[in-house]
C-alpha cells in the first residue's frame, strides 16, 4: 500500500511518516471469505475481499457477474468457457474456479497471492 504523499514518486521520500499513513487493513472492509458458486460445469470462486473492481467480469458476461445483484456470481449466465475467461482475466485474483470439485493449479493463471497491473486500473 502506499500513502500517495511522496514527491519521488513512485518512490518512497518518508512523506507517510508526516502523513500519520498506516497501512492497516480498515475494519469496515469487505471480509476476505471465498464464496463458491456451483454451475453444471464450473464452479466460480470468488472473493470479495480481493476484488479491485476493475469491472472485467462484469463489463465481459454481465449475465454470470452481475453488480448490484445478489448473488454477485450467477454461473447459469455464461457458459463454461466464459466464465473460466473471465476468472483467468481478473487482475486481482478475486476469482478462481473448479472443475469436478478440483482447483487445480494449471487451472489458474497465477499463483496464490499473485496479481496483476492493468492498464488504467485501480
Amino acid at each position: 500500500m502506499r500513502c500517495g504523499e511522496s514527491a519521488r514518486k513512485p518512490f518512497c521520500d518518508g512523506s507517510h511518516v508526516a502523513a500519520g499513513f498506516t497501512d492497516a487493513k480498515d475494519p469496515d472492509r469487505v471480509p476476505d471469505r471465498r464464496d463458491s458458486y456451483d454451475g453444471q460445469q464450473v464452479t466460480v470462486l470468488d472473493n470479495r475481499g480481493l476484488c479491485a473492481h476493475s469491472g472485467f467480469c462484469t463489463s465481459r458476461l454481465p449475465t454470470a457477474f452481475r453488480a448490484g445483484a445478489e448473488p454477485f456470481v450467477a454461473p447459469s449466465g455464461g457458459r463454461m468457457d466464459e466464465l473460466i475467461r473471465a476468472a483467468r482475466a481478473c487482475p486481482s485474483g478475486a476469482l478462481s474456479f473448479a472443475v469436478d470439485g478440483h482447483e487445480a493449479p494449471e487451472q489458474s493463471t497465477r499463483s496464490a497471492g499473485e496479481r496483476r497491473v492493468s492498464k488504467d486500473g485501480p
